[in-house]
This record gives C-alpha cells, sequence and structure tokens, in this order.
C-alpha cells in the first residue's frame, strides 16, 4: 500500500496488493491451510475446535448463545452440535418449559480439546512468526476491528 491506489473513477488496472480485501483473504488462506491439516489430524476442523473450546470454558452455554459467541447461524450450530454429539465430544440437554437446552463438553471432547491445545498453539505462533510481540498485539487489534465491523467474532 504506497498511496498510489486507484481510486473508482481510476482506468487502470488494480493492483491486487493494494487491496486490503485482497490481502486479508490471501493470508487467510496462506494461515488456514496449517490449521486445517493439524486438527484435521487431531480428529476436528477449526470450527468444531472453536465451539468445543467455547463451550469447555462456558460449559452449560444454550445453543443459541453459543450460535451467537461462535458467529454461526443456529440452523448451521445445529448441524455442528449434531455432529460433535454423535462424535461424542458434546452432550445437550433437552429443553424443558421455561429453560433452554444447555451444551455440554463430555470427556472425550475434553481429551480432544487437550491433544488440539498444543497443535493450536503451535501453529499460532508459526502463522506470525515473522512478526514481533508489538507487531502481534497490533494486528490482533486491528483485525478485531475489522471482524467487530462485520459482526464480531
Amino acid at each position: 500500500m504506497d498511496g498510489t491506489e486507484n481510486s473508482p473513477d481510476d482506468p487502470r488496472p488494480l493492483q491486487p496488493g493494494d487491496q486490503l480485501g485482497y490481502l486479508l483473504v490471501r493470508a487467510g488462506e496462506l494461515v488456514s491451510r496449517p490449521w486445517l491439516s493439524g486438527l484435521r489430524r487431531q480428529g476436528i476442523n477449526p470450527r468444531q475446535f472453536s465451539v468445543l473450546a467455547i463451550v469447555a470454558a462456558d460449559d452449560g452455554l444454550s445453543q443459541a448463545g453459543l450460535a451467537r459467541r461462535a458467529s454461526i447461524t443456529p440452523q448451521s450450530m445445529g448441524e455442528l452440535l449434531r455432529r460433535l454429539e454423535e462424535g461424542g465430544l458434546l452432550d445437550r440437554t433437552t429443553a424443558r418449559r421455561g429453560t433452554s437446552a444447555t451444551v455440554h463438553v463430555t470427556a472425550a471432547g475434553r481429551a480432544r480439546l487437550a491433544d488440539a491445545y498444543p497443535v493450536v498453539l503451535r501453529l499460532n505462533e508459526e502463522s506470525v512468526a515473522s512478526l514481533s510481540a508489538d507487531e502481534r498485539r497490533r494486528l490482533a487489534a486491528l483485525l478485531g476491528k475489522v471482524i467487530d465491523q462485520h459482526g464480531g467474532l
């Protein structure tokens, strides 16, 4: 981004490297590949990992509350929870009159998370190895603002 960005009226071809959206997408692609592979070896995907981690930290969330926290539609969350439940990683209580159904991590789910945490920590470190601690904090803050602008985590 050298200050020579095109305006909407400029006929010159756009340079991908000058487009922040492109850079975000490209960085996301490059960073996500090892995450997908590393978590797949643990028997889960990044979305399943995030749901398990959220529930492990806040056991007993409602399905709707979990969907909001994970930024997943309620319909997609229902399918995701069904798969995690079938895999023995989560349990859901049945809603009773006046109460919401709640979600709980099973012992197998906690074991899967325990196996995944070192992988996630290593992948996180490798993803930003070229950045200083200060650059990492600044990048996290800036990405957080972009994410918030689009509806949050």
